[in-house]
């Protein structure tokens, strides 16, 4: 179905919610990444969704890593620490282990390389770069 108008409007600054550190966030996510693995698997929906969940999975470190970084009662190391732990996560490894980067651009490849082997300081650089990038 395709309906033409505009029904969303998309938002982003400091005092949003994408702008802002929420201490749950990856707890919510994986929440929600299991939520809809239940209903790929309840609806029997194929392996293509079960593609599109992992790629989101796999992809969910810039937004974990932005949230970390914006965390105030944490500096560099204490940033790594929780993107290593993230990295470490079985549900996150299997997903980035299966990602295909081969179309993707060289600046997401070297960050996705870093998520596969696990490297939480190329990954922090990276995501603090994006950051930076996203200030601007």
């Amino acid at each position: 179905l395709y309906i033409n108008e505009h029904l969303y409007h998309y938002r982003k600054d400091e005092k949003s919610i994408t702008g802002s550190y929420r201490p749950k966030f990856i707890q919510q996510w994986g929440n929600l990444f299991s939520i809809m693995e239940g209903i790929i698997e309840e609806k029997n929906l194929g392996e293509e969704y079960k593609k599109a969940l992992l790629n989101r999975i796999a992809l969910s470190i810039t937004a974990v890593g932005l949230n970390e970084i914006r965390n105030p009662s944490n500096k560099a190391f204490g940033h790594i620490k929780v993107l290593k732990s993230y990295l470490k996560q079985e549900k996150y490894h299997n997903a980035v282990s299966k990602l295909n980067t081969k179309n993707l651009p060289l600046p997401w490849k070297l960050l996705l390389i870093s998520c596969k082997l696990k490297c939480a300081t190329a990954v922090y650089i990276a995501i603090a770069m994006i950051e930076k990038l996203r200030s601007r």
